[in-house]
C-alpha cells in the first residue's frame, strides 16, 4: 500500500500565493473619504416593528449604528492585508426604506492617511447589517442581507471615484445625482476638450446648456461671460484655465470686473482641497462670484484639478445655487 504524502506543498512560485501588505511608506497622507451602503430586505410586518420599536431585543438603530462604528475601527482585525488607520470620522445612518421593503444602512468614513478607506465603510455597513440581522431574526425568517457597495471614495492619485461613474462608463443607469436640475454653462479658456468638464458635470445629473471654447485675452473673457449670461440665463457658469501666473491668465481678472459679490470662501475651499494632492494647488487663483443671480467659479484646466474641484465643491454647489434663487427669484 503506497503511503500518501499529506505534507504541505513547497512554497515555490508556482504554488505560493505571496500574499503581502501594499508598501505605502513612500506615500504622503492626504485626506481619504469613503461611503458605502447596504441592505437588509424584510417582511412588510419587521419594518413595522422597527418604526415602533417593538422588536423583542428593542430598538435595533441605535445599537445597528453603535455595531457598525465599532466594526468599522476593527477593520484591520478582520481583513488581513488592510492597513490600520487611524480613523477621524464614522457616521453609520440605518433608514428604512419602504419601496425596497428593507432597511438601508450607509456609513462615511474619513482619515489623513496614506491609503484609502473604503474597506471601513464597507465594514460599517456589514456590522450594522448584521446587528440588524440579529435583532430581528427572532421575528422575521425571511431575512436577507444584500446590494452591499461602495458608493464613492476621494483622495490620493485617482482622485474622485462614485459608483454613478463607473456605472457610466458601462452604459448602465446612474443613480444618485446631486446637481439635477442646474442649469449650467462652461466656458474653457485655452483647453480644448473643457479638461473633461462636461463628462463631470453630466454625472452629477446637471443640465449643460452651453459650452463655449475660446483662446481669449482679457476682453475676450468677458464678452463671452456677458454673452452667455444674457442668452441662457445660467444658474452656474463654471470657466476653467486662465487661473495660472502667466500674464496671459486673466479668468480671475475678468470675473471680478464682472462680479457683483465675490465668493472668497469657494477658492478657499478649493486650494486647501487640493493640496492634499498637490503643494502646487495653492498657487491656484481659483475664485467664485456672483452676477445677475449667476454663481461664476474659475477652476484651472487640468482633468485632475477639474475632478479634485467637483469633489470639492458637489455638496455645497446645490446649496448655493438655492440660496442664490431665493434672493434673486427668475
Amino acid at each position: 500500500m503506497e503511503s500518501q504524502n499529506t505534507s504541505r506543498p513547497s512554497a515555490d512560485k508556482s504554488n505560493h500565493a505571496n500574499y503581502h501588505m501594499v508598501d505605502v511608506a513612500g506615500k504622503n497622507s492626504n485626506l481619504r473619504i469613503a461611503s458605502a451602503e447596504g441592505y437588509i430586505y424584510m417582511r412588510p410586518s419587521t419594518l413595522e416593528r422597527i418604526k415602533n420599536q417593538s422588536l423583542p431585543k428593542g430598538d435595533c438603530f441605535t445599537l445597528a449604528e453603535t455595531a457598525g462604528i465599532l466594526a468599522a475601527k476593527r477593520t484591520a482585525d478582520l481583513i488581513p492585508l488592510c492597513h490600520p488607520l487611524p480613523l477621524e470620522k464614522l457616521t453609520i445612518q440605518c433608514k428604512v426604506d419602504d419601496k425596497e421593503q428593507a432597511v438601508r444602512v450607509t456609513c462615511e468614513a474619513k482619515t489623513h492617511s496614506k491609503t484609502g478607506v473604503e474597506m471601513e465603510a464597507l465594514a460599517g455597513v456589514h456590522g450594522a447589517l448584521l446587528t440588524i440581522y440579529d435583532v430581528t431574526k427572532q421575528v422575521d425568517p425571511l431575512l436577507t442581507i444584500g446590494s452591499i457597495r461602495l458608493l464613492r471614495k476621494e483622495g490620493g492619485k485617482s482622485g474622485l471615484w462614485t459608483y454613478e461613474s463607473a456605472k457610466e462608463e458601462t452604459g448602465t443607469q446612474q443613480e444618485e445625482k446631486p446637481w439635477q436640475g442646474i442649469k449650467i454653462s462652461t466656458l474653457s479658456i485655452n483647453d480644448k476638450d473643457g479638461s473633461g468638464l462636461a463628462k463631470e458635470i453630466k454625472l452629477l445629473g446637471a443640465d449643460l446648456i452651453e459650452s463655449r471654447f475660446i483662446s481669449g485675452d482679457l476682453e475676450d473673457i468677458l464678452a463671452n461671460l456677458r454673452t452667455m449670461l444674457l442668452k441662457t440665463e445660467p444658474q452656474l457658469i463654471i470657466c476653467t484655465g486662465g487661473t495660472g501666473l502667466s500674464p496671459m491668465d486673466q479668468a480671475p481678472e475678468a470675473l471680478r470686473i464682472i462680479a457683483e459679490k465675490e465668493i472668497p470662501g469657494i477658492g478657499e475651499r478649493l486650494r486647501s482641497y487640493g493640496s492634499q494632492f498637490s503643494a502646487s494647488a495653492y498657487l491656484n487663483r481659483s475664485i467664485a462670484v456672483l452676477k445677475n443671480g449667476c454663481l461664476i467659479v474659475a477652476l484651472p484646466n487640468s482633468t485632475h484639478a477639474v475632478k479634485e474641484a467637483i469633489a470639492a465643491l458637489k455638496d455645497s454647489i446645490p446649496h448655493a445655487i438655492e440660496l442664490i434663487n431665493q434672493s434673486n427669484p427668475r
